[in-house]
């Protein structure tokens, strides 16, 4: 009969015996992490927990490698690792799947509203078209052949070549006319928009908004610059260093103008007197404040009265004729920047102030 070696149920049991162990220590790991997680219980206070261990060696990658090659066994270290790096790689595949869609989404909604950009300037363009038509055939019916091909020279020439050109000045540059167009072409440009783009309106009321807007360009490049008509000083340099002037309003006639600021004065002047250049212009009259005046207003039917507002918060109502104040109103309680009289009853004022209120008086209450 063969024997049997004694020794081998012993090394299989053994081995059995290990691995029964592993397991059973894996099991109570496991079932220790459940536990934790269920009771909001930081898992690596167990002296065996991965996050334990990385949290003690996190500065050190070596040494959490170690520490888990010394704690577990080294399959289920190859389990773990094994299962980690599928876990980043998804990770990484979700990331380039979230960047994709973001991208494709970005460029969806860039190239829609390209499309809407595109849309409206071909429906700018054809309004253009449609106006410039509409004046042809306008210029047509009313004018000579010799005024017609100036009018096709300047309007139809020109700005087709800058549809064309857009970088092309819009005509001779020794026009100096068209170069002061094309100094304001930008504002010309957003008033034609406003005007005419943002509304239906029939022929025959485009025709007519289309002739307020050449009354426009028109004043608008009219004149090159503005020369003073005259110059006069609100005060005397050597007694105050400041001239601010806050308000200056005409009276009802357009004779005479009232100059107020931060000198605490009001000062009236003739217009009519400003014809004289080379004269030292003196104020008719010199109406003291005392407090620096914010803004002015004549009454629309009274020659001599004026009203005031001031830093101080008070309104005054003034009889120009004597210079003297006729009303005084202090219930603002900050400064006053505006005050106001009524065009349909002159003995109703308006005022408002830094303390957030609009107050209305009434000229006839004392």
């Amino acid at each position: 009969m063969s024997q049997t070696n004694p020794t081998e149920p012993d090394e299989l049991t053994n081995h059995s015996d290990s691995s029964d162990e592993s397991r059973t220590e894996v099991n109570k790991l496991a079932d220790y992490r459940l536990r934790t997680l269920k009771e909001n219980i930081p898992f690596y206070s167990h002296k065996d927990s991965v996050e334990k261990i990385i949290q003690d060696n996190r500065q050190d990658p070596s040494a959490i490698a170690k520490s888990l090659a010394d704690s577990l066994p080294s399959e289920d270290l190859e389990k773990i690792l094994q299962a980690a790096i599928e876990q980043k790689k998804k990770m990484e595949l979700d990331q380039d799947t979230i960047k994709q869609h973001l991208l494709c989404e970005f460029l969806n909604q860039l190239e829609k509203k390209n499309k809407m950009a595109v849309n409206d300037l071909i429906y700018e363009n054809a309004c253009i078209t449609s106006d410039l038509k509409s004046l042809i055939n306008q210029e047509d019916t009313t004018c000579t052949g010799s005024r017609k091909r100036k009018f096709s020279e300047i309007i139809v020439d020109d700005i087709v070549d800058i549809k064309r050109e857009t970088d092309v000045p819009l005509s001779d540059p020794q026009d100096p006319t068209l170069k002061r167009m094309e100094d304001r072409f930008h504002d010309l440009k957003e008033m034609y928009h406003a005007t005419l783009m943002t509304t239906h309106e029939s022929m025959q009321k485009r025709r007519k908004l289309l002739y307020d807007l050449s009354s426009t360009i028109y004043e608008l490049t009219r004149y090159d610059h503005f020369e003073p008509y005259d110059t006069l000083y609100y005060t005397d340099s050597s007694k105050s260093p400041s001239s601010i002037v806050s308000s200056i309003e005409f009276d009802r006639d357009q004779e005479l103008f009232a100059v107020g600021g931060v000198t605490k004065e009001i000062k009236l002047f003739d217009f009519n007197s400003m014809q004289h250049r080379n004269q030292i212009h003196c104020p008719l009259r010199v109406m003291a404040c005392g407090h620096k005046i914010s803004c002015l207003n004549w009454s629309p039917y009274l020659k001599s009265q004026l009203a005031s507002s001031d830093y101080e918060g008070f309104i005054n109502i003034w009889d120009v004729t004597t210079g003297r104040k006729t009303q005084t109103f202090d219930e603002h309680k900050r400064r006053a920047w505006s005050v106001d009289i009524s065009h349909s009853n002159p003995t109703m004022v308006a005022s408002g102030s830094d303390d957030t209120t609009v107050k209305v008086w009434s000229l006839s209450q004392n």
